[in-house]
This record gives C-alpha cells, structure tokens and sequence, in this order.
C-alpha cells in the first residue's frame, strides 16, 4: 500500500511540476480521447479484465489471515484491481453493461482486499460470496459460463454453470 501512495505522490509531484503551457494541449487531448473511447468489449477482454479483478484476490486464500506473505499478496491484489477500473473507465464507454458489470465487481473486490488489508477479517466469507455472485452474473452473462482461469484453478469448477 505504501509503494501505491508513493507512486502515486510521485506522479502527482511529477504533473504538478510540468509547464503550463502544455494544458491547453493536454485538455485538447482529453477530450479527443474522450471521444476514442470503445463502444463495445469483447468477452476475450471481459475475460481477461475478469481474471485481472480476481485472480490474486482468490490466491489470498493459500496464506494464514494476517500473515506478511498474504498481506503483500493483498497489495499485489489490490494494485492489479485499481490499475483495471482505472483502465475500464478510461478506455471504455461506461454505459457498455459489461463495463459496468466488472466495475462493480472491481469495486467489491477491492472493498474486500482493504478490509483485509486493514486485519477485518470477520468480513471476508460475506465478501467473498459477493464477489463470487457478482463474477458467476459476469460469467453467465458474456461468456457462456467461462470462468477466469485461476478462478477454474482454485474452485476446480469448470464453469459459472457448475
């Protein structure tokens, strides 16, 4: 969590230190990649993002509660879940329902990984069967039942409709 706010101390000093000249640029650009957004996301994406929100999140479960290799698998988890919904809502048309599926599921993911990054751990089945529905949805939904491969991995289910 501290390489997190670092990075991100960092990059804000980094942008806070830039010439002025180069906004009217950048406010140029942003409204043209506003407007690059993508209209659609396909399942190989839906999957891929899938398995990005999930994957470390249900290694979690291979290491004691509290125990430092979990805790550094926890900030790993929650880095890889922040990095998909910033790329989700920067790179997509939010009003795309797969979009706004796998946002949902980051954001309960996430909701889950700092609770157990703060060692609330009384949370975590409730948590975890949440984010278990919200992924079984996103399965059945857009892509047939797959399920993301670490997710097949440790639930040694085939498919969303197991």
């Amino acid at each position: 969590m501290r390489k997190l706010f670092l990075v991100l101390f960092v990059s804000i000093s980094l942008a806070g230190c830039s010439s002025n000249e180069n906004s009217a640029e950048s406010v140029d650009l942003t409204a043209e990649d506003e407007s690059q957004k993508h209209e659609d996301i396909l399942p190989i994406g839906i999957l891929a993002y899938a398995e990005q929100i999930t994957g470390k999140y249900i290694m979690t479960d291979m290491y004691e509660d509290g125990e430092e290799k979990q805790l550094q698998l926890l900030t790993k988890a929650s880095i890889d879940v922040e990095l998909a919904m910033i790329e989700l809502e920067a790179d997509y048309d939010p009003d795309i329902p797969a979009v706004k599926d796998l946002i949902e599921l980051a954001v309960s993911v996430d909701n889950a990984l700092d609770e157990m990054i703060i060692g609330e751990f009384s949370t975590k089945y409730d948590n975890s069967v949440e984010a278990g529905q919200l992924l079984g949805e996103l399965s059945r939904n857009y892509l047939d039942g797959e399920l993301p491969p670490t997710v097949k991995a440790f639930t040694e289910k085939e498919s969303a409709n197991d």
